[in-house]
């Protein structure tokens, strides 16, 4: 048992603020092409001379969730393959398909994050795309309720729910641990 609280919280530290990170990559790519990036620890910003189409600033808005779709779908995947071994066969590559697959809370808490961040990924879609804009949000919502219920499900058949919410304990303790303290070293 106490194995697994150490994996669980060494993988989620290093994995959910990589998770982020890579989510902002997807954004990052998106604006080489015509507009001038500036990579932060947990954020993109950019530089327009001139006014992006529609298209260009969906493309930006949804390549960061685009990104969370298959870190979700890599974790399901590796859950589906491991869910019939037993405790002992299921290690570091455990923790790393319960931590991709655990992106999915935030899909659930989506709501409740665009209406304190107005400039969430999901509301400028909704918006770009002329529906009211907690639409997006909510239907990622409803997405995430079954993902987060199947990850839950399948660790609460082999593991305790303690190493389970050491996942966001510590990823989130890495989130900040990146986002003020390394992250900023090698950004700026």
């Amino acid at each position: 048992m106490k194995r697994h609280l150490i994996l669980s919280a060494m993988v989620a530290f290093v994995l959910l603020p990589s998770c982020i990170f890579v989510h902002e990559l997807g954004h990052f790519a998106v604006t080489k092409y015509g507009w001038e990036p500036r990579m932060l620890p947990a954020q993109v910003s950019f530089h327009l001379d001139h006014e992006p189409g529609t298209c260009a600033r969906v493309m930006f808005s949804g390549a960061g969730p685009i990104i969370d779709v298959f870190q979700v779908a890599t974790g399901l995947l590796i859950l589906i393959l491991l869910r019939q071994r037993d405790n002992e066969g299921r290690g570091i590559l455990y923790w790393l398909g319960v931590v991709l697959a655990f992106v999915s809370v935030k899909w659930m808490l989506t709501p409740l994050i665009a209406s304190f961040m107005p400039a969430n990924d999901e509301i400028q879609i909704s918006r770009l795309l002329g529906w009211h804009p907690m639409v997006l949000p909510l239907l990622v919502m409803l997405l995430g309720i079954p993902v987060a219920a199947f990850v839950f499900k399948q660790h609460l058949r082999h593991g305790s729910l303690v190493s389970l919410l050491f996942v966001p304990l510590f990823g989130f303790l890495g989130a900040g641990v990146w986002t003020q303290l390394l992250g900023p070293q090698i950004f700026n």
